[in-house]
């Protein structure tokens, strides 16, 4: 999981959607996911909390892999990544929902 190019020092959240809204992919209410308790988790939950709630490094990027076995093979989850940046009041990206399949 990860990001790149985001601005220095920026805090990034990747919400996560345990139930994928494939084939309407990108239209919930949360950032275009579906609005579930593990995305208010992911929310309301302190930085750092890797991989979900991280800070960019001085490049502007995040990258960390998960151990072989974490997470169930066949887990399909819709992802996407929010950009608050470093300072600022407001939202600086959001991606496009992704759909993952482990």
């Amino acid at each position: 999981m990860g990001f790149v190019g985001y601005g220095t020092a920026s805090q990034a959240i990747q919400l996560v959607a345990l139930a994928p809204s494939n084939p309407t992919r990108g239209t919930g209410p949360l950032f275009g996911i579906e609005l579930q308790p593990v995305a208010v988790d992911i929310l309301t939950a302190p930085s750092p909390t890797h991989p979900v709630r991280v800070t960019a490094d001085a490049d502007g990027n995040y990258v960390r892999g998960l151990p072989s076995g974490i997470v169930p093979v066949g887990l399909v989850l819709d992802v996407v990544s929010v950009e608050l940046p470093a300072g600022a009041s407001t939202i600086g990206f959001v991606s496009e929902v992704e759909g993952v399949v482990f």
